[in-house]
């Protein structure tokens, strides 16, 4: 079955060179910049290829293409690694990190897949469900 979501973009400058993270996670500094995603934390997915103060077009929702990290599957939902790469959300992963999604593509690691962008804190991640936080 067919299926489209439209994005929604954020542009911000870019604090750092992100030319060759298209397609990874960034997140948002103090300085009202991005750049890529520490472990956990993720404000969206980068659709461009910015260096350092140009503008980064940050997709927060809708479909978006990611870079996996390690092996996704259909209908798993994902969290951030550090350097922007998504994984699947595993039973006893590190409590309070983002779910930046599920993903609606299957891939190898190291390839591109999409994500279904839907950003949830989560509290804790107990015998694979997920537990989300009220913020």
């Amino acid at each position: 079955m067919a299926y489209q979501r439209d994005l929604e973009c954020y542009t911000f400058p870019s604090s750092l060179d992100l030319s060759s993270s298209k397609f990874k996670v960034v997140e948002l500094v103090s300085t009202g910049h991005v750049q890529l995603a520490a472990l956990g934390k993720g404000y969206g997915v980068l659709q461009n290829q910015p260096k350092v103060g140009e503008a980064a077009s940050v997709a927060v929702e809708g479909e978006s293409r990611c870079i996996a990290g390690g092996s996704i599957t259909f209908g798993d939902h994902l969290r951030v690694l550090s350097g922007g790469w998504l994984v699947k959300i595993n039973s006893g992963d590190l409590s309070g990190v983002m779910d930046m999604g599920v993903c609606m593509v299957t891939a190898a690691s190291g390839a591109i897949s999409t994500i279904d962008i839907n950003r949830n804190f989560l509290a804790n991640v107990i015998s694979g469900s997920v537990v989300q936080a009220i913020p």
